[in-house]
């Protein structure tokens, strides 16, 4: 897979940047780490305006956390390949172990992706709060059934408050274009402490 390569960054003032790898599933991935430049010298990066962002482990409720790594979103094959606070993308490359017993995929792969990239891209905005993002509505309509191929997932925010987010994703063919769903998911933000701490516990 040809390395994918990005336009320069524009740094805002009083932001920090660090380069750094990520593995995920035996795979490294590269990611940027940013903080404050006046926040004291503190070990903890925090993310913001970003494509990948993760916490630097042992700092904050959200220690060890890797973005890319959730056990049920690999066995769907959900691959993120870019995360910000109000933009995530993603690939499934679709086949039949995600085939309903009619030979088309099955519409609970769609609301998956859906669910999983607004998570991940609303959890990236409030983590530098201690908070992470739960779905607590999801809507998916399915439009186009397809057997096999590879989708693009596109998660955007639509509006983001202190206590709630709202995201809208489309699932569209790599293929052909063509849009297979759609979704939008209402997430409720919340303190990472207060819901069961598995995250960076993976093997």
């Amino acid at each position: 897979m040809a390395e994918q390569v990005y336009p320069p960054l524009v740094m805002p003032d009083g932001v920090g940047r660090r380069k750094v790898t990520v593995w995920s599933d035996g795979i490294a991935r590269d990611a940027d780490l940013y903080r404050p430049t006046s926040s004291g010298g503190g070990r903890c990066w925090s993310p913001l305006p970003v494509r990948v962002a993760v916490s630097q482990p042992g700092c904050g409720p959200l220690s060890g956390f890797d973005v890319f790594r959730s056990a049920f979103v690999e066995a769907v094959g959900l691959r993120f390949t870019e995360v910000t606070h109000l933009r995530v993308r993603g690939e499934i490359q679709l086949g039949a172990v995600h085939h309903t017993p009619w030979g088309v995929v099955h519409g609970g792969v769609y609301t998956t992706a859906v669910e999983s990239a607004a998570t991940v891209g609303a959890s990236a905005a409030v983590a530098d709060r201690g908070q992470v993002a739960v779905g607590v509505a999801n809507s998916t309509d399915f439009l186009r059934p397809i057997t096999a191929g590879t989708v693009e997932v596109l998660a955007k925010a639509i509006q983001q408050r202190r206590s709630q987010q709202l995201w809208q994703v489309t699932v569209t063919s790599v293929d052909n274009g063509k849009l297979i769903a759609r979704g939008q998911l209402r997430l409720a933000n919340v303190s990472a402490t207060a819901l069961p701490n598995t995250l960076g516990q993976h093997s």
